[in-house]
């Protein structure tokens, strides 16, 4: 390692996985040279001699008990228990904490896009009554605010570690969760908008129409919320398979939501009516047509992955 020069070092640096006895220039000259070959470097030490490599890295770890002043001081993170265990736990929790940003992120923009269909598309038909502000309001807040805090707590997922390091360059969200929040936001105010569309086409039903799309817009992110855990595996494919904060979430949801159309006194705030069994059943499966639509979609995207493979 003293005899090559820089740009030898770097032409093998892919290739080699062992270096004993270094000394601190040698360690710093070896961590500038995965950098330049554009990975992120993560170094480990606890001597004066590490402290140089410990501040070029992009991730410096100093030993806790038995690291220097110097390590620590030089390091973005220290070891409290001196374990290396301690690193994989950390790095797993890390990419838990990204993916349930990423969850949360995608759920509440390709439920509100569900939201902005439906609206955007009433307001060029004359007749069709828009929703009113009040019902978009308790959209927003009260039915999809819930799922959301509850997905940025949802456990990680048992394969997380097994997953490649994402880009460097990667963003936070990507043009294929674009592409997800236009499809499910497609789906969801498809949904909504066929309530108004085979309703008879005078004012007492299209009331009635715009009660119905109104709950289905407030329960569809409910269903949705439960396929937005995983990007790519299926509902029943996840580990673990509830998420206890989900379903306390959802039902807090669902059961605020029951409360502007059961109870009589505020139906008319709400502008809601009492619903017939047949009429439960269309607002439901509506609803929940959003799963089964997401559903397709990941599986086509897991065959397109192993075609690729």
């Amino acid at each position: 390692l003293a005899a090559m020069s820089d740009a030898e070092l770097a032409e093998r640096i892919e290739h080699l996985r062992v270096f004993a006895r270094t000394t601190a220039e040698q360690k710093l000259r070896i961590v500038r040279a995965f950098k330049a070959h554009g990975h992120v470097v993560a170094m480990t030490g606890d001597g004066v001699n590490d402290a140089p490599a410990l501040r070029e890295a992009h991730i410096g770890v100093a030993m806790g008990r038995g690291g220097t002043d110097v390590a620590r001081q030089a390091a973005d993170l220290v070891l409290a228990d001196d374990n290396f265990a301690t690193i994989v736990d950390a790095v797993r929790e890390g990419r838990a904490i990204y993916r349930n940003i990423q969850k949360f992120i995608f759920f509440l923009l390709s439920s509100n896009m569900g939201l902005l269909v439906a609206v955007f598309v009433v307001s060029f038909f004359g007749k069709w009554p828009p929703l009113t502000p009040l019902m978009i309001l308790w959209i927003n807040l009260v039915t999809n605010g819930l799922p959301a805090l509850a997905l940025g707590i949802d456990p990680p997922d048992q394969g997380l570690m097994r997953e490649n390091p994402r880009s460097t360059s990667e963003g936070l969200m990507g043009r294929r969760d674009y592409l997800g929040i236009l499809y499910v936001g497609g789906i969801m105010g498809a949904a909504a908008l066929v309530l108004y569309s085979l309703a008879p086409q005078d004012e007492e039903h299209l009331l009635q129409a715009r009660a119905l799309a109104f709950s289905v817009l407030a329960l569809s992110p409910l269903f949705h919320a439960w396929s937005c855990r995983s990007p790519i595996l299926a509902i029943l494919s996840m580990r673990p398979i509830v998420s206890i904060p989900l379903v306390l979430a959802c039902a807090a949801s669902a059961a605020i939501h029951l409360v502007a159309i059961l109870v009589p006194a505020l139906r008319p705030v709400f502008k809601t009516y009492v619903l017939t069994a047949s009429e439960w059943l269309l607002l439901l499966g509506l609803s929940i047509l959003v799963v089964p639509g997401v559903e397709i979609a990941k599986a086509i995207d897991r065959s397109m992955r192993k075609s690729r493979a």
